[in-house]
C-alpha cells in the first residue's frame, strides 16, 4: 500500500511540474519554486540568489517566485496551494 501511494504522490508532482514549466514556457514565462529545503536552497549562502530555481530563471528570463519550505513533505505541497500567494503565482502570474 505504501508503495502504491507513494507512486500516486510520484505521478501527481510529476504532471503538476510538466504543467507549471509548459503554462510557464507559453503564456508567461515566471518560474514557481515548489518543494523542501533543496528547492529553498539551505546550506547556500545566499538562497535567495543561489538555489537553482533563481539560476534556471535568470538563465531563461523567466520571473521567479520561490515558495519552497525547508522541511515539506509530498503531502505539505498539496496543502501549500492553498496559500493565496503560492496560488496566485501558480496560476495568474504575468
Amino acid at each position: 500500500m505504501k508503495r502504491f501511494t507513494s507512486f500516486v504522490l510520484v505521478m501527481v508532482i510529476i504532471i503538476c511540474s510538466v504543467f507549471v514549466c509548459v503554462h510557464a514556457e507559453e503564456t508567461n514565462n515566471f518560474y514557481v519554486v515548489l518543494g523542501d529545503s533543496i528547492a529553498y536552497g539551505s546550506g547556500l549562502k545566499n538562497p535567495q540568489e543561489a538555489c537553482y530555481g533563481k539560476i534556471v530563471a535568470d538563465t531563461n528570463g523567466y520571473g521567479y517566485s520561490n515558495h519552497a519550505v525547508p522541511g515539506s513533505t509530498s503531502e505539505d505541497l498539496i496543502f501549500q496551494l492553498d496559500n493565496e500567494y503560492c496560488s496566485a503565482d501558480v496560476l495568474t502570474k504575468e
